[in-house]
């Protein structure tokens, strides 16, 4: 619907994310580029581009044209008459425009008094309800950042520094009719003293939303709300006349039940969640629906479950569904290692992947063809968290292989491994190093070698490098070009080596012992396979 036989130019994407603005020397245009509107539909086609019409359009070329987050006003690049010469960027008003209710997220982490913000601080938003990920971000030196919401959604969003969760908390967006903004400011307590990000005022709050279905998604005004803590005693209290009350505290690791009654003696179904395994800060948004659960508009939906080679449930791990139809769905994993009701289509195949700390599962296959029924696809993916534990050492820092290092043809795996003092990232030349070189090369005469890399580095704090990722990243960097060299200096291909890097950080979280070489030394390492 969107290209045609002749150029196509200048797109945009509104924050709606489903109005698609771009310029077309097709589609009937006026001379020249004209631009265009389309609107991505519920099965997911775009619908027939409309002209976008005058003054926009002219018989010369217009090309660039986006809007406000509101809808209220237009920017876009035209050749007119009392210009400046050539072409001029001009604003407009759009009286007729209906206003987008779209919330803009204003956040703000403040860090200590003297301090600076880590580097690595990001902020991984999801939509609740489906796991789906809305947008990973990074804050700007001065801490802050923004984001886009589509109304009638429940947000989670999860901040993070060195690969751990120091907040986490929940947005819901109702469906105002105006665009309206929300602003959070976190302040953080001193990372110098605790080694780690953590904010002040830590505590467990429950903000509560009462809808009257998940259809019309309308707030029902004054419901009365009944809270319980399994062994504690009920608490009850009344939401305002948009059906939100917010600030309740909760206790940790403890199991909760609620449901809602308004003003005319009606009670919605009995909802539950818990605060296990919460040891900082959170907010906990439970939207009520006074007319019983969400019910999915659509026939076919995934649930995924993520675990590990010994079926321990994985975390934050990110899942990737890709369609045959050029679908797309990124999500992360609940803290039960679960996405549930992943929107599927009729007759289209499907690749599952799970990814958790740089390790990737096998693909795993889901075809809808011919299903004519509704139907739950329920699968279960393994990722193996240490794959390094695969390569066998005889305990002096070589790596023999089943034939004792000297047999290098295809089939056989050459294996090496080096570790680490803090913050270095070179390795040194031993016999294993040769070994491993000469069984590239000879793999390289006759095959294409398939070179695994894995390196770590530990959770103490380093000095030289930004972050502990971007130390454990140049690590495998560096080998791969060290192996490259050392490959062609002894007559190898080295084009014909077939990389594969995988970098983390591992080990026990640091507790100020940066002294307990034995703790940590044991996660500073490269470790390889070339097979």
């Amino acid at each position: 619907e969107i290209n045609t036989q002749y150029d196509e130019d200048g797109v945009y994407i509104h924050p709606d994310g489903v109005t698609l603005i771009f310029a077309s020397k097709g589609h009937k245009s006026m001379g020249g580029f004209d631009v265009f509107t389309s609107t991505i539909e519920p099965d997911r086609k775009f619908s027939a581009p409309v002209n976008i019409g005058y003054p926009i359009n002219t018989t010369d070329d217009d090309v660039f044209f986006v809007t406000s987050p509101d809808g209220k006003r237009g920017y876009f690049s035209s050749s007119n008459d009392g210009g400046f010469g050539e072409k001029d960027i001009y604003s407009m008003y759009i009286p007729d425009a209906k206003e987008k209710p779209l919330a803009l997220f204003k956040g703000s982490i403040i860090p200590a008094d003297g301090e600076k913000l880590p580097d690595d601080l990001m902020i991984i938003v999801t939509n609740k309800e489906t796991g789906e990920i809305v947008g990973t971000y990074r804050p700007k030196e001065n801490g802050s950042f923004t984001t886009i919401l589509p109304p009638n959604k429940n947000y989670n969003f999860s901040y993070q520094s060195k690969g751990e969760e120091f907040y986490n908390e929940d947005i819901y967006v109702s469906e105002d009719v105006a665009y309206q903004e929300i602003k959070k400011e976190i302040n953080l307590e001193p990372v110098s003293l605790l080694g780690k990000v953590k904010i002040k005022n830590k505590a467990a709050i429950l903000n509560t939303v009462v809808l009257n279905n998940p259809k019309d998604k309308k707030p029902v005004s004054n419901a009365k709300v009944f809270l319980t803590e399994n062994s504690g005693t009920p608490i009850s209290y009344s939401v305002d006349e948009n059906g939100k009350k917010e600030g309740t505290v909760l206790a940790y690791d403890k199991k909760y039940t609620m449901y809602a009654e308004d003003a005319t003696g009606k009670k919605s179904a009995v909802s539950s969640f818990n605060t296990d395994g919460v040891k900082g800060s959170k907010t906990i948004t439970q939207v009520v629906y006074m007319d019983g659960k969400k019910v999915k508009d659509f026939d076919l939906f995934l649930n995924v479950i993520v675990v590990n080679k010994k079926r321990k449930a994985l975390a934050n791990t990110n899942v990737t569904v890709t369609g045959n139809d050029g679908y797309v769905y990124n999500g992360v994993t609940d803290s039960k290692g679960k996405i549930k009701n992943i929107e599927l289509d009729k007759n289209v195949n499907y690749d599952l992947v799970g990814t958790k700390n740089g390790v990737s599962s096998d693909k795993a296959f889901i075809t809808t063809m011919n299903a004519n029924t509704r139907k739950s696809f329920d699968k279960t993916i393994i990722i193996d968290t240490n794959p390094d534990n695969a390569i066998v050492s005889n305990g002096n820092g070589s790596n023999d292989d089943e034939n004792g290092g000297t047999d290098y043809s295809c089939g056989t795996k050459v294996k090496y491994k080096y570790y680490f003092s803090y913050n270095k990232n070179s390795t040194e030349e031993k016999a294993e190093w040769d070994n491993l070189i000469n069984g590239i090369v000879a793999k390289s005469k006759e095959c294409n070698p398939d070179v695994a890399i894995y390196s770590s580095a530990s959770q103490v704090p380093t000095h030289a490098y930004k972050s502990n990722q971007e130390l454990a990243e140049t690590r495998a960097n560096n080998l791969e070009e060290k192996i490259k060299t050392a490959v062609s200096a002894k007559g190898g291909d080295a084009s014909k080596i077939n990389f594969r890097k995988i970098h983390a950080v591992r080990g026990p979280q640091y507790e100020n012992d940066y002294k307990n070489t034995k703790k940590y030394g044991k996660f500073q390492y490269v470790r390889v396979i070339a097979k």
